[in-house]
């Protein structure tokens, strides 16, 4: 890394912590100014940087330049949950608005009629879940925006791929990888398609399966470097993905959002790192 690249890094930190705070607060304009700015200091030490590995330099900036449209299209996305973080049936008025018919954007605007329901009861542990569709709800098309970034997240792990195959891989290394990423799909995997399906249908649950399998792969090529910068970053890249499509499609935490932000930020860094260090 460059001296430039450091001061590029120091910066992308600086953002990250911004945004993190923009997170926890809650303020989705202050998150679409800071996230993708992360990116692009990170993208400015990428390009500053010199590998020692051939091959490695363009697939990694591809890589962060799809992760830069990934974030952006995911700012602007819709969270996918009808039901309000936060909100419980404790808090809800007698005559609760139908969240199936009323949906608020992301500015809090009320974007369609509503209707006057009974509250849904709670369930315990603090979690939210989605509140079950009506019988005459099909599935709904996937946002063009989630879309966009997820599209855009997968052409970026397959960037990464292609930069993890300028280093070595050790077979034990690469079986332990296979191992834990075939124990993460037992436990959520089916979890997170039967989501997938109940809120965009066929064609949301293949694109996010091809995700998984991509971001699985990815994964298992990162551990199997041996390398503890790469290992560290690929898993807490999963790991932000894992918690951000439980979040969207099973179950909802109020301490989601903010281990995303953290997580991946860290994952991205990381990876910069370990592949022109």
């Amino acid at each position: 890394m460059t001296a430039a690249g450091w001061v590029w890094m120091a910066v992308a930190a600086i953002l990250a912590v911004l945004d993190w705070a923009a997170v926890a607060a809650g303020s989705r304009l202050l998150e679409r100014c800071f996230k993708p700015a992360v990116l692009l200091a990170l993208l400015a030490a990428a390009l500053t940087a010199k590998p020692e590995h051939s091959g490695v330099h363009g697939w990694l900036v591809l890589a962060l330049c799809f992760g830069l449209i990934g974030d952006v299209a995911l700012s602007f996305a819709p969270s996918g949950h009808p039901e309000p973080r936060g909100a419980s049936s404790s808090e809800q008025p007698a005559a609760a608005v139908s969240m199936a018919e009323a949906v608020r954007s992301d500015t809090g605007e009320l974007v369609a009629t509503a209707r006057p329901v009974a509250p849904a009861a709670r369930p315990a542990g603090g979690a939210h879940r989605a509140p079950p569709a009506r019988p005459d709800a099909g599935p709904r098309s996937p946002n063009p925006l989630f879309a966009a970034g997820l599209a855009s997240f997968l052409l970026g792990h397959l960037c990464y791929c292609a930069a993890l195959f300028g280093y070595g891989a050790d077979q034990l290394s690469l079986g332990f990888g296979l191992v834990l990423v075939l124990l993460a799909l037992l436990a959520f995997g089916h979890r997170i398609l039967a989501g997938a399906q109940t809120e965009g249908g066929n064609a949301l649950t293949i694109a996010v399966a091809a995700y998984i399998a991509v971001l699985g792969s990815t994964v298992v090529l990162g551990i199997g470097t041996s390398s503890l910068w790469l290992a560290a970053g690929i898993v807490l890249f999963g790991f932000s993905d894992l918690v951000l499509a439980t979040d969207r499609f099973v179950v909802r935490r109020g301490w989601a959002p903010l281990t995303v932000a953290i997580s991946y930020h860290l994952a991205q860094a990381l990876l910069l790192l370990g592949l022109v260090r």
